[in-house]
């Protein structure tokens, strides 16, 4: 019974439909390509394309290193899997050892290989190569049909797991001439068989890709052991080494740079070299990226680095201005920019001239409502990616040469990403009414920015991986502070604010209270007179200062807590008269960065730390828009001191610097240390959270 299960189990594998195609595919690489994925290679052979092909061959053939940057989106990864697979096919490669900045990313590399051969879109290729596509497809299937698969009663020793895949060895007898089955035993001469179309005579034979292996790895990972039944690889693809945090981060990077140098480089045998190929794009010009294609640097890399623009276009007065309007249109609500777009078909003569660029297929051409397509050249593409990311940020991603004082965000924010009025952001509105806490929030800060007698508040609910702005107001700006005094006055007014939200407390849907968390003033404009507010009404309320030379302190002193994942700040005892008070000082400039790259997430489902606003209509958030938009990081070049960076702010930015202050209410709420001190020492005060 267990041998007839075996036997119905027993795969067969059936001769190639076209046999002329196949022999036509594998005699060149490209045909290979443009045969069995047409959906992915349909445009032209651009030249770093096709540089980026060359080289892995060049580094097979030679056992070089290639170092290639490339625009963000031309295709690296998908080019190397499919190059990886005709290699593999071919018997170039034995061994592949697939390289990316995190094993995550390595075990979706080597996922994509495994769909291209047990469940590829092409037809073609499922006629073409059945004696692959059958054995890896059965295993696809349930990797547990692994251990027991046999083609023709032989175990095929087939491996599908996560990170490594080891092709099935499989045993043909077609004739390896004609790819024909028509064949007979040659008499008396073993296994010899002769093809009865051509007359070739041959013995059974193993398919080139028979026992092939495949590994992929994070660069952080352990590398240095990667013999598989005394194989070695013999191409290692290096897959972008970085990502976002990797490159800002000079520790990580240095770590990487050692990686490839010493781990990767020693896989080769004693005396030998190894292929290595790194296919990547540049983020910042510490990561390893930027390291590797210079060939200054490193020499023995062969760097290369490509742009979309290689020459720029003559008349950038027109583009300036076209940029302006397309982002312009967006934020008045019209998500195809299409007055950009007429400004464009108006000049394009002029807006192209001088204009070469690497990859003219570069553009989406589908249709509109108003039935004109959405873009007509590459160029228009490049400006209009310009127009949503900025320039400092298309130089880094699309043109491999990031900006030389690069700050941790070079995108500027804009009403429209802001409000969620452009279309990449619509997900920012809610449709919630103002004042409602959202059910899976654990902290609800409060900023407030003192003005005289009048106030500008910001009060955001926070949960895991997300940041909700529910509620933003000015409260008693039309005081006569001179009727008072400016101090009497701001200390009256912060009580009559702690005495509204009694009143007013912020609700679930349910109905139920949530306190506020925490809540910070700001006591850079009058400092004596905020220190008096908070003594006076206690509770979660402190004084908070932002300092642009903030130092953070290397370990906590007596009268300190600092933060316990290091984030620049950290909360003081002051003596206040013949009273102490808590301050938390903090870097307003980092937390800056911080608040500006979450804006930038898209707020689509399942991003995480994506803002998120109250309402459905982005007009009703203009002015807290322009509020938070007017600040923009700057970079200027001194000639005796060189780059300086630093943030352009309007004086009317008050719901900006709410917003700061609240990430580090947020912070202050979830560090333990805090929760710690205030647990067992009252005079830091207290910090809520939902029960």
């Amino acid at each position: 019974m267990r041998r007839k299960r075996a036997s119905e189990r027993d795969l067969s594998i059936p001769t190639p439909v076209n046999p002329e195609r196949r022999k036509a595919a594998l005699a060149n690489h490209y045909v290979f390509m443009e045969t069995y994925f047409p959906d992915t290679f349909y445009q032209g052979w651009t030249e770093n394309r096709r540089a980026m092909v060359d080289a892995i061959f060049r580094s097979l053939k030679y056992k070089t290193a290639e170092g290639l940057a490339a625009p963000r989106g031309e295709g690296k990864s998908t080019i190397a899997k499919v190059i990886l697979l005709y290699c593999i096919l071919k018997r170039l490669v034995r061994f592949g050892l697939i390289i990316c900045s995190t094993s995550e990313y390595g075990d979706q590399r080597l996922s994509d290989l495994k769909k291209l051969m047990a469940r590829p879109k092409s037809k073609a290729f499922r006629e073409d190569f059945p004696e692959l596509f059958v054995p890896c497809s059965d295993v696809d299937k349930s990797a547990h049909r692994a251990k027991g698969q046999t083609i023709g009663g032989e175990l095929t020793n087939v491996e599908w797991t996560k990170n490594q895949i080891v092709l099935p060895t499989v045993t043909l007898r077609w004739c390896p001439n004609c790819l024909t089955e028509n064949v007979a035993e040659s008499q008396g001469t073993g296994n010899k068989l002769t093809c009865q179309d051509c007359g070739n005579g041959f013995e059974p034979w193993e398919a080139g890709f028979s026992g092939a292996i495949v590994s992929a790895k994070g660069i952080t990972g352990s590398i240095r052991e990667q013999n598989v039944d005394d194989e070695r690889p013999d191409l290692v693809l290096i897959d972008d080494p970085d990502d976002e945090e990797s490159a800002d981060s000079l520790t990580k990077t240095r770590k990487a740079v050692k990686k490839i140098n010493q781990s990767i480089r020693g896989l080769a045998g004693p005396g030998e070299s190894l292929a290595r190929v790194m296919l990547c794009t540049i983020i910042n010009r510490q990561c390893a990226a930027f390291l590797f294609t210079d060939r200054k640097l490193n020499p023995t890399w062969n760097g290369k680095r490509f742009r979309l623009i290689n020459k720029w276009p003559t008349n950038m007065e027109l583009w300036d201005e076209y940029v302006e309007k397309f982002r312009t249109d967006l934020e008045e609500g019209d998500e195809f920019g299409r007055r950009a777009h007429q400004f464009y078909l108006d000049n394009r003569e002029a807006m192209d001239a001088g204009a070469e660029l690497s990859n003219p297929y570069r553009y989406d051409d589908t249709k509109t409502p108003d039935g004109s397509p959405r873009e007509v050249s590459a160029l228009q593409q490049c400006f209009n990616v310009i127009a949503d990311i900025g320039r400092g940020s298309f130089d880094t991603e699309f043109q491999n040469d990031p900006p030389k004082a690069e700050s941790k965000s070079t995108e500027s924010l804009t009403v429209g990403i802001v409000s969620g009025s452009r279309e990449k952001y619509a997900g920012r509105l809610t449709g919630e009414n103002p004042r409602i806490v959202p059910e899976t929030t654990e902290y609800l800060t409060a900023f407030v920015d003192v003005q005289g007698g009048w106030l500008w508040v910001e009060v955001t609910a926070w949960s895991a991986g997300r940041c909700d702005v529910i509620d933003y107001f000015s409260f008693g700006r039309n005081i006569l502070t001179s009727q008072y005094g400016q101090h009497t006055a701001i200390v009256e007014r912060l009580g009559s604010l702690n005495e509204h939200w009694k009143a007013n407390p912020y609700l679930f849907k349910s109905g139920t209270n949530f306190s506020l968390s925490c809540v910070l003033v700001d006591s850079g404009f009058e400092a004596p007179a905020v220190y008096d507010a908070v003594l006076e009404i206690g509770g979660v309320w402190r004084a908070a200062k932002g300092d642009s030379k903030y130092v953070h302190p290397k370990k906590a002193t007596q009268g300190k807590v600092t933060s316990a994942d290091g984030s620049p700040w950290c909360l003081s005892v002051i003596q206040h008269g013949e009273k102490l008070v808590h301050l938390v000082l903090y870097d307003p400039d980092w937390w800056k960065h911080r608040c500006q790259e979450q804006w930038l997430i898209e707020p689509i489902q399942g991003a995480k730390n994506a803002v998120y606003l109250f309402g459905s209509n982005p007009n009703e958030h203009r002015e807290f828009s322009r509020q938070v938009a007017s600040a923009k990081f700057v970079t200027e070049f001194d000639q005796k001191t060189g780059e300086k960076s630093y943030w352009l702010e309007s004086r009317d930015n008050h719901l900006w610097d709410c917003h700061t202050g609240n990430h580090v209410g947020r912070s202050l709420c979830a560090d333990s240390k805090v929760r710690a001190a205030s647990a067992g020492n009252r005079r830091y005060g207290v910090i809520s959270k939902r029960h």
